[in-house]
């Protein structure tokens, strides 16, 4: 992601979990990215003695605050595969992860490449893609909005027909119709949630 930024000619900062806990991210931040972590890493983070100290730790309940503060004042929280979970979970999103549960045997799709629908080709979350770009799935959510959702469905899995472009997926009726990528209204601003390596 940091590539791609980089050679896109953006100028991207790396945040700490200290510098994420002290919070008024607004004030130096339009938008912040979250990298594919699980939840409990992001919260909790590495033990000490395991990694070197700026590293120790998550971003524990004053980080998830700050994150919440930041959105509602109007910044764009984009958070990449699994990390759509903690954002799901730490601003209570009106979104589902529809696989949340699964065993392999009742869903598997690792690694493999998938096709894609785009709502809204306009949208400046989807610049620059086709209609129906392929992407990488590597093991995450699947969307689908709950009441009172307000926002955009940036991206689903085509409903009539399997979206496997290349790979192995076990029982792709699930994801048939779902969201893969969504943009939430929240506050003043907006979480782009993406379970799809590669989307943007």
């Amino acid at each position: 992601t940091r590539w791609i930024l980089e050679n896109s000619d953006f100028a991207p900062q790396t945040l700490r979990n200290r510098e994420i806990q002290a919070g008024k991210l607004r004030d130096r931040f339009d938008v912040i990215i979250l990298p594919d972590s699980g939840p409990e890493e992001i919260r909790n983070g590495f033990a000490p003695g395991i990694i070197s100290g700026e590293y120790v730790g998550g971003l524990g309940g004053s980080g998830g605050a700050a994150l919440r503060e930041f959105v509602q004042s109007g910044g764009t929280l984009i958070a990449f595969n699994d990390a759509s979970l903690f954002a799901i979970d730490e601003l209570g999103l009106p979104v589902t992860n529809v696989l949340a549960g699964l065993k392999e045997d009742q869903f598997y799709c690792s690694g493999s490449l998938l096709q894609v629908e785009l709502k809204d080709t306009t949208n400046p979350a989807v610049w620059g893609l086709p209609r129906d770009p392929i992407v990488m799935f590597e093991l995450g959510p699947t969307f689908e909005t709950r009441e009172g959702f307000r926002g955009n469905v940036l991206a689903t899995y085509p409903k009539e027909r399997n979206p496997l472009a290349s790979g192995y997926v076990l029982h792709p009726e699930r994801i048939q119709g779902k969201a893969a990528a969504l943009e939430v209204q929240y506050g003043d601003g907006r979480v782009p949630v993406a379970r799809l390596s590669g989307f943007w």
